[in-house]
Formats: C-alpha cells, structure tokens, sequence
C-alpha cells in the first residue's frame, strides 16, 4: 500500500469503523478504491469501543477438541476435510512497543519523552491496523498444488468439487483490478484445494488471538478480553469486519453465488466477530462498566438483524444472561434500599431487552416486588380512615413497586387525591369490543382503546389521511410483494408477570391473519383474503406476503392484532366462533386500557390502564368512563357543571350553545351518509325509482335547515357519488338536486312498474334529532318533487343494526358507510364475493357487467392513475343508476372540557395518541 493510501486509510479509520451495518445481510457494490477505504458503508457490524479504562480479563470459555492433522496437508476443498492454515501469509504485526528512538532522543524534560512515546505507539498502532486491512483488501483464493506449492486466484463462484476425471480445469486468474478477465487451467490431480478468501481471513484472525480458529467460528465462544490483549482482539476484530464486507460485497457482484457460502466461509465470519463482542460485553458487565447496556443494546440490534444470528437459540440464551447480569444486582440493591420504583423500572427495562423469557432470578425479584405491594395496599387499606395521608404514601409505595396489582385501582379511587378519569357521554355504548365486529362509532372508538394494529390509518392537516407505525417499531421494511414489520417486546393485558406470562409474538400476528382468511368465522375479509399469501415469523419480526402486487400495500396490513393464547389450538369453526364471542366480552390485547368487565353497567362502561402497556408510566389518564345519555340535554347539563370531559356528537342547536364558553371540535372522517334501496324489493330494482329519489332531494337545504350549527355554513359536504368528498377517489361533479328530473323519472318508474310502486318505507335510527327532522325533509321532497310517497319508520337504535342489516325489513335505510383505509374500496356495499358469515352487504345488490368489470381492475392494477381512473368511472356508474343514494359527508362534533390537555381527536378513534392526554386535577 503507498504511503498516499496509508494517509487515506489513516483518515478514513474512524468513519469505517463506526460500524459494520446493523444488518450484516446489507450489500453495497465495492471498487478496488472502496476496498482500500475499508467498505465504510458496512463498517457497523464491527463496531469497535475505544474504552480507556482496563478491564480484567474474564475465564476463558470451555476449549473444545480440535481435530488431528496430517503434517503437510494444505487446505481443501469445501467437500473435504478443511486442514492446516496458510503459512506463506504475513504474520501478524507487532501491537508491542516500538523500539524505534523518538526522533529528538536528546529531550529535556520527562513528560516530553512521555509525550513522544505514546505517539511512537499510536502510529505503530496504526501502522499495524493499516497493514491488516491492507492485506483484508487483498481479495484472493489460494489455488494449493500437491507439490505444496500455491498460486492466488481470483474468486470462485462457486465452491470447487473435485472432479471425478482427470482433466485440466479454469480458474479465474487473479487480478487487483475488478474488471480483469483471464483463467488459468491445471490439471485436476496438480491440484489439492482450495483455500478461500473467507477462511484465509479467519485463520489470521484466530492467529491473532491465539485461539484454534474452529474455536473462533464456533457459536458462543466468547474470546477473552482485557487490557493486555485489547490491541490484538481489536485488530482481529477489524479483520475479520473487513473481511465480512468483502464476502458480502463479492456476492452482490455475483463473485460468490449459492447457499453453499454461508456455512464455510459467511457464517464463521460472523460468528467470530459475535465472540469478539461477546467478549469485550463480559469484561465490561465484570467491571460493573456504565456503557455495558448500550453495548448491549448494539450488540441485539446486530443480532436481530441477522437471520443465522437472530433465529440461533443459544445464542438468545447468551443474550439473556448477560442483560440480566446487567440490571438485577442493581434491582437488588434498589429493592434493599426501599426504591421500589426505581427496582420496578429497572424490571421493566430488563424485560422490553429480553428476547427469550426472564431467568429465575428476575421471576423471584418481580413475586417479591408484587408481595412488598401486596403487604404495602393491606395497610394503606387498614390506615385509609385514620392516617389518609400515610395511606396515600403507602398507595404510591405500593404502586411505585407493582403498578399492575389488582387491588391498586380500587384503593386508589378512594384515598388518591389525583387520580385522573376522563368521562366521555355517547348517545349510545358499544355491543361488542371486538374489532372485527364493531360497526358504530362507539364500538370503533372503544376497541381502539383495547387492540392495537401494526399500522393504523390517520389523517392530519398537512398530510391527510395517512398510515403511521402503532404496534409496529418504526417503519415497515419493504419486500417484493408484502412488507416486514418489528414487534416491541411487551405483553398482552392478562399477563400475570408470573410464570403463566403472555408476551405478544409474530405468531399473534399469522394466527389474527388465519382467522381473517377463515370464511366460516364473522371476521373473514373476503377480498383481504384473495390478496394476503401468508405469513412468515421470525423472532422479533413478522412479514406479510402478497399473492400480487397491490397498490396500496399497507392498507391490508392495517387489522387489530388478536392474541393466540385465547384461542385453542386445534378447534372448530364453531368453537373458534365461541371464542371470539368471549374475547368480544372480555377483550384482551395491547392497547394502553383494558375493560373493567366487573364494573360494566347499563348505562356506563370503564376502562382502566393497562399496567402492561409497552410505555412505561402511560397513559397518563387513569381511567376512561363511557356514559349513555339518552337525554342530549342533561348530557349538556352534565358537561357544563363539569360532570363531563367530552360529548361526542352533539347536535346542532347545543354547538352553538357550548361553544361560546367551550372547545367545540368538528370531526370529518371516511365516512358517507345515503340512503341504502333494498334490492331484495323489486320496487327498488327500477333505476328509474332510485333516480327519482336521488333528484328529489335538496342536500343543500337539508344540510342547512338540520345539520349546520348558526355560523358553520361551511360545515358539511353534500354527495354526488359514493366517495367522501375531499378524497382522491371522488370524481368532482354537479348537484345532482332536480325537481323537473325527479318528476321525469318517477313518470318513466310508474310507467314500469304499475301497481308495484307502493309507499316506499324508510326507516332510520331513533337516537338523533337531527336524522329524524332530516329524514322528515327527505319525505317531504320526495312528495313534491316526484310524487313519491313515503312512509317514516323510526327504529330504536339497540334494533337498528340487526333490522337493516339481518333481517333486511326496510325499502330505503338512512345509512352511514366507514371506509375502513385509503383506497375507498367499495366490495363491501357492491360486491357479492365480499358478502361475509351475517353478511354486510346490506342492500342485497348483485352488479351489472360494468359494475363487476370495474370492480376486478380495482383489485388488479397498482398504478395510481389507472386505480383513480376506475374510482371515476365506478363514481359514473353508480350515480347514473342511483345504486345508491348519496346524501353527504357529516362532521361530528365533539365538546371538549377545560380539564382536557394535550388531545388529539382521531377522526376514526377518537382518542389519537390517548397515552398522552392529560386532566388538570
């Protein structure tokens, strides 16, 4: 190497060095130039501490028994027996002091003798870390004849077999220019191995340490390290990263092709970098060293990022105890000391590490910490009355130590002067808690609270509507045709801490994914179904396959996470649907609250935080209480006196009411209002009926007379077409309001259909005023502008659902439609194939040739254009045969209390990021 190289090389260390790519499977195309630079883009694998402390050195790990070797047998092929090193190579460069003189050896004064010795050493240092790569940048096999003799090659593609035959093979000649071309061609019996690249680099390495390189390379072996060899264990160390770079970067440039690789020459590499680290962590665990836990924390991020390493059992064991060496003497002494907080965080921190389940001693510790709380909440029970302020001392005590304590809630309610809840009214509570089920806003917005998605569709000012990261740990890592997503280590809500404890695992994820796929069960997506392949777990990991390209990928991994351990394992259809029913009733999941099942009443819901929640310390709002109000006046009373913290869906009148001293927000979310024609009538099969109504009504009228507070002209979107208004899919239009249309029509529909054409019934939900005064207008329009008659037919809302949508006994619905993600797919009002088990195609309608047509592109093309083209063309077809009747797009409005900090209304969920709010007490 020329000294100008050194120079580079010298400079370029510390960048190359700062890490070998958390992922060791990453690939980057090398130049000779980028060889002698080291590969920094893949430097972060072996990432190298400069601790100045020494640190003793641990027992050296159990020797294992190397096999004999015949004296003067040279390497082999992969296929045979691998024997003795290379001998001809360069040995290792001295990491002893220079005996080289400083140049001025006549110094005056002592420290300057000091000062130019360490210097002296630190270039010697580097001297013996350029020549190392230097020779890692070298990239060669090695050819070894029988005569004993060796010639260097370029890389073989593959590894070499003898033949059987004896005749003259090729060899690519070797050449430090990539571009170079050329074999060389000996005969097969001159020949007696081949040493390659990897393992050449490996030998060096384990030379170096002097340990038996089958020694190095085998898993879980850490190497020794203290002060006195760290210069040698980094120097093997930077070797063998070089080297791992090399190896990664022939196979992206097709040098090394086949699996045939991995266990000879990739695998070793790895493995002997992991004992160099695993070494240097048990130095510093021994030393009781600050920066033992990062290590440790880098140390995961390279295993988890590495399939041979990630999926090794062992080696998690190894993981394991060395965490736990790091956080339990100090939970000890913690608990010793009476920090029960501080001893129940460390636990906790030592338990989102783990990567396995926690050893004995970390059990004993938590049954320990949840016994000290027990003893703690008896006497805080006992003290309540007497002593409430040492009551209350105990109760933080006690919670400090176990937050997840069943009896802590109770007692907090009584004594805690803040303890925060957030009561919400709704004019109605949810039936179910089962996402797959929920079909009203209640129902959505509680289940958000329980169960979490890996990603959860949001919408924003800036962004619109968009997917962000919930359960998953950042963003999803792209595939061909699916994506892969990294799960937190966390539990589920009935997780006990003990024994029995309930961690959340990928195959949570493909078990949620099987009862998807299952057309006996109620949460079976047909369409989602004909798109998701499988599933593939890994530790720590899940990916999500795609049968074909879609465009938008996400929107099908966007589905509440169901946990496996409530299910059994090998049961029927109709035990799985009993199952869900009792998961439906007493839900379990990873959201930041749970049900408070002992406390659920008629007209009141409560859901207390979840003490296994993921965020330590969260959510900060203690408890959520859900109230029906079936008077909107004495919710607003209620409200105003500070008895509430949130009305969702207030009506009209009562907005411009409250907002004149109250934060009054105006939710807009995917949803559509219209009325539904039952197709099972053949009344409502005549296109020209169904036009007649969707001209008869005034939207625009309606909207402002029934729906628009005083001073909110601008709320509310009246609807031509199936789609919200303000979304991609929507096809801008004219009002489709027409008297002398609807009159023509109606004539060309009495013409048709004679004496079929009866009193049409309409029948609609009973909990809002504003949808009955609407729903009287509809009638009265219909009457005057097509002659239409209709017959009102108002429907308690507990009944509401199961008459439209099972019993199916109505000719017109006042319906509102969730579009459940950002591609607006409309199967579930028009396609039959998406008819589920109790089905939610309500209108019974079966489509056209066009209908289907552009139904089945939407499920075939990725491209925007093309997708958005048939959006348009699908908003044609139905307005042009009123398939449905579009009416408009609704805000919600929801009063919010002054107590009420920090919240973010979700459109869909309501609580957006409900972990973060906050009550002023």
């Amino acid at each position: 190497m020329s000294p100008g190289h050194q120079d580079n090389l010298r400079a370029n260390l510390p960048a190359m060095l700062c890490g070998l790519a958390a992922c060791w499977g990453t690939v980057v195309l090398l130049s000779t130039a980028a060889r002698e630079t080291l590969l920094a883009p893949l430097a972060l694998a072996a990432q190298t501490d400069t601790q100045e402390e020494e640190e003793e050195e641990p027992p050296p790990p159990e020797q294992g028994t190397s096999k004999n070797r015949r004296p003067g047998k040279a390497a082999t092929s992969l296929d045979e027996q691998e024997e003795e090193e290379e001998e001809d190579g360069p040995p290792p460069p001295s990491t002893g002091h220079s005996s080289a003189t400083p140049l001025d050896s006549s110094a005056e004064e002592e420290d300057d003798g000091k000062s130019s010795a360490k210097t002296t050493a630190a270039d010697t240092k580097a001297d013996a870390t350029a020549a190392i790569l230097e020779q890692a940048a070298d990239v060669y096999d090695l050819l070894v004849y029988r005569s004993g003799s060796k010639q260097k090659v370029g890389l073989l593609k593959y590894p070499w077999r003898r033949p059987k035959e004896n005749k003259k093979v090729s060899f690519p000649a070797y050449s430090k220019s990539p571009d170079a071309k050329g074999l060389i061609h000996v005969k097969v019996d001159d020949v007696d191995g081949v040493m390659y690249y990897e393992q050449r680099m490996l030998s060096q390495a384990a030379s170096m340490l002097s340990v038996k390189k089958e020694l190095l390379a085998q898993p879980c072996r850490p190497v020794p390290y203290s002060a006195e060899v760290k210069d040698r264990v980094e120097l093997a160390e930077k070797l063998l990263a070089a080297a791992l770079a090399e190896h990664l970067s022939a196979v992206q440039r097709g040098r090394r092709l086949g699996d045939a690789w991995h266990s000879r020459c990739r695998d070793p590499l790895i493995w002997g970098l992991m004992n160099i680290r695993l070494g240097r962590l048990d130095a510093m665990i021994k030393q009781a060293s600050p920066t033992a836990v990062s290590e440790w924390d880098r140390l995961r991020s390279i295993v988890e990022a590495d399939p041979v390493l990630r999926n090794h059992t062992e080696l998690a064991g190894h993981m394991r105890l060395r965490i736990e060496r790091c956080f339990l003497p100090q939970a000890r002494e913690a608990i010793a000391s009476q920090d029960f907080g501080k001893a129940h965080e460390l636990l906790q921190e030592l338990d989102r590490r783990n990567v396995v389940e926690p050893g004995s001693e970390a059990y004993r510790l938590r049954e320990q910490l949840e016994s000290l709380a027990s003893d703690m909440l008896k006497e805080a029970k006992r003290l309540k009355h007497s002593e409430p302020n040492r009551a209350r001392e105990l109760l933080r005590q006690a919670q400090a130590a176990w937050p997840a304590h069943p009896d802590l809630r109770i007692l907090a309610r009584e004594v805690e002067e803040a303890y925060p809840i957030l009561r919400v009214a709704y004019p109605e509570l949810p039936r179910t808690f089962l996402p797959f089920a929920a079909s009203r806003p209640v129902e959505r917005h509680a289940s958000a609270l329980l169960f979490e998605r890996l990603v959860r569709l949001t919408y924003d000012e800036l962004a619109g509507w968009h997917y962000e990261p919930q359960l998953a740990v950042g963003r999803p890592m792209p595939l061909k045709r699916g994506r892969t997503f990294r799960l937190p280590r966390c539990r589920w809500s009935d997780a006990t801490g003990g024994a029995a404890d309930y961690r959340l695992l990928p195959q949570d994820v493909a078990w949620t994914v099987t009862l998807m796929k299952n057309p006996e069960l109620p949460c079976y997506a047909p369409t989602w179904a004909s798109l998701v392949k499988d599933v593939q777990t890994g530790r720590g990991e899940v990916s999500i396959l795609l049968k074909a390209d879609y465009w938008q990928p996400l929107a099908l991994m966007d589905f509440a996470i169901l946990p496996r351990h409530a299910f059994d394992e090998d049961a029927s259809s109709e035990a799985l649907k009993h199952q869900l029913r009792e998961l439906a009733e007493r839900p379990v999941g990873t959201g930041p609250y749970v049900l408070d099942v002992e406390a659920r009443a008629e007209d009141e819901i409560r859901f207390v935080a979840n003490p296994n929640y993921r965020q330590p310390g969260k959510p900060l709002v203690r408890e959520i209480v859900m109230r029906r109000y079936a008077d909107a006046v004495a919710a607003v009373r209620d409200f105003e006196q500070g008895e509430l913290d949130l009305i969702y869906g207030i009506s009209p009148e009562h907005v411009a009411e409250l907002e004149r001293n109250h934060k009054i927000v105006a939710l807009r979310g995917p949803s559509v209002w219209f009325l539904a024609p039952n197709y099972r009538k053949l009344a409502m099969q005549n296109s020209n009926l169904r036009l007649a109504l969707a001209h008869a009504v005034d939207r625009e009228a309606i909207l402002a007379q029934h729906f628009r507070p005083p001073g909110h002209d601008k709320d509310h979107t009246p609807l031509y077409g199936p789609f919200p208004a303000d979304c991609w899919a929507a096809k801008p239009g004219s009002a489709l309001f027409s008297a002398r249309d609807a009159r023509t029509f109606a004539d060309r529909a009495r013409s048709e259909l004679g004496n079929l054409l009866t009193t049409l019934e309409l029948v609609y939900p009973t909990d809002d005023p504003a949808v009955e005064n609407a729903c009287k207008a509809i009638q009265q329009q219909a009457a005057e502008n097509a002659g239409l008659d209709i017959e009102l037919v108002p429907v308690p809302s507990f009944e509401y659902y199961d008459r439209v949508v099972f019993s199916h006994r109505f000719d017109l619905a006042w319906w509102r439609h969730d579009f459940e993600d950002v591609t607006f797919w409309l199967g579930p009002l028009l396609d039959p194939a998406e008819i589920p088990p109790g089905g939610d195609n309500l209108l019974g309608y079966r489509p056209d040739a066009e209908a289907s047509r552009l139904l089945q592109d939407l499920k075939k093309h990725k491209r925007f254009l093309h997708v958005r083209a048939t959006t348009h063309g699908l908003h044609d077809h139905v307005q042009q045969f009123a398939i449905v009747i579009p009416l408009w797009q609704l805000h919600v409005y929801v009063a919010v209390g002054p107590k009420v900090l920090h919240a973010e209304l979700d459109p869909i969920s309501l609580f957006g990021r409900i972990e973060d709010w906050q009550l002023k007490l």
